[in-house]
């Protein structure tokens, strides 16, 4: 499986599951666009470091093949699609609960905005 990507099933219905909102609309047009796979409905929970957003699919749909998909792509690339939204600079703002503490990426974050702006 890939980072920030979990493939399952909820209920005997698949499910791909994302850690970031662009990550999963960037699967949504893959889905969509190249393999004519629409998802049902979908859950977010912006809850955490990360929320989460979840694709709901048939059951027609095959688990097997939406994993298949998903490992398809390059890590590399769903490392820079998820990095779109998840990191300044090329640190990741959202370290939670291991690493620095949120609000210290936060501030760092803060004080480049300040600094390569208003100092």
């Amino acid at each position: 499986m890939q980072n920030h990507i979990t493939v399952g099933s909820i209920e005997g219905r698949p499910i791909v599951e994302f850690d970031d909102y662009e990550l999963q609309d960037w699967f949504d047009d893959i889905f969509t666009e190249e393999y004519g796979i629409c998802y049902e409905y979908r859950t977010d929970n912006e809850e955490g470091p990360f929320g989460n957003y979840i694709m709901h699919f048939s059951a027609d749909v095959s688990e097997k093949k939406l994993t298949e998909i998903v490992n398809s792509i390059a890590p590399e690339e769903i490392n820079k699609v998820w990095a779109l939204n998840n990191t300044v600079d090329g640190r990741i703002i959202h370290a939670w609960p291991e690493g620095e503490p949120i609000y210290v990426r936060i501030l760092a974050w803060f004080k480049g905005l300040f600094d390569k702006y208003i100092a």
